[in-house]
């Protein structure tokens, strides 16, 4: 085969319109293609840095509140402690206010108990010495026993001062006298005895009243003057009476 001119220029023709027909159908799609995805791929591109970058930022900020979070647990944690130590601390106070009434109530009532015990005790033990001391004296009693204490009954009554037999008068006269009044006694007594006794109550209350006199054991010795709205007495009973009311404050002293 010869390669001639005129076969030649064709086939450059050939080439160039094949050359054309591809640059005008397939070059140019393919290019223009190829910068849409080009640009699609980039606008993709931007569009994943800016969600990237979004994320970041969320990242960030979910970050940030986290360690708000924890900065606030801690200080509610905080918070929450020392309410609890504070709360415990004044539980232990009422507690401890609680235990000490409490112990008081109970050391009150230790002292009460041991004070009614002690009471108890002082009231039986008066009682035997108020039993003995009566059988003691009962045996003693004696008419002789019992004239000495009129005796010292009559010194006392002569011994009284002006205001008290004022007291004892409440103003009789001879014209108002005052009832008849009782004159007791544990044994009976001689007539002396009965003069000068009358003699000192007529002495004292200024008139001579009516007395009657009797006999009440119970005195064991001694003598009673039931005047009206008084009563004189000097007996052994009346001192056991008082023996027994001054034993329970000399029993404390001691």
């Amino acid at each position: 085969m010869e390669l001639d001119a005129t076969t030649f220029i064709l086939e450059v023709i050939n080439f160039l319109v094949l050359v054309w027909l591809l640059g005008r159908f397939l070059y140019r799609p393919v290019q223009s293609a190829l910068k849409t995805r080009a640009a699609a791929d980039q606008a993709q591109m931007q569009a994943v840095a800016a969600e990237r970058a979004k994320l970041e930022a969320d990242r960030a900020e979910l970050q940030r509140q986290q360690a708000d979070l924890a900065a606030q647990r801690s200080q509610a944690m905080a918070a929450l402690d020392a309410d609890i130590s504070a709360q415990r601390q004044a539980r232990l106070q009422a507690l401890e206010v609680e235990l000490q009434e409490e112990r008081n109530k109970a050391r009150a009532r230790l002292e009460q108990e041991r004070a009614r015990a002690c009471e108890h005790n002082e009231q039986a033990l008066r009682q035997r010495m108020s039993a003995f001391l009566g059988s003691y004296l009962q045996r003693m009693a004696s008419p002789a026993m019992e004239a000495a204490i009129i005796d010292l009954f009559l010194a006392d009554l002569a011994q009284q001062s002006d205001a008290a037999q004022q007291v004892l008068r409440n103003g009789w006269t001879p014209e108002q006298p005052p009832p008849p009044f009782d004159i007791s006694t544990a044994f009976p007594p001689s007539e002396v005895q009965q003069r000068q006794v009358e003699a000192q109550l007529s002495k004292l209350l200024g008139l001579t009243p009516q007395m009657r006199w009797n006999i009440y054991p119970p005195l064991i010795a001694g003598i009673c003057v039931h005047l009206p709205g008084y009563q004189l007495e000097a007996s052994l009973h009346r001192g056991m009476d008082a023996f027994a009311q001054s034993a329970a404050p000399l029993d404390n002293a001691a």
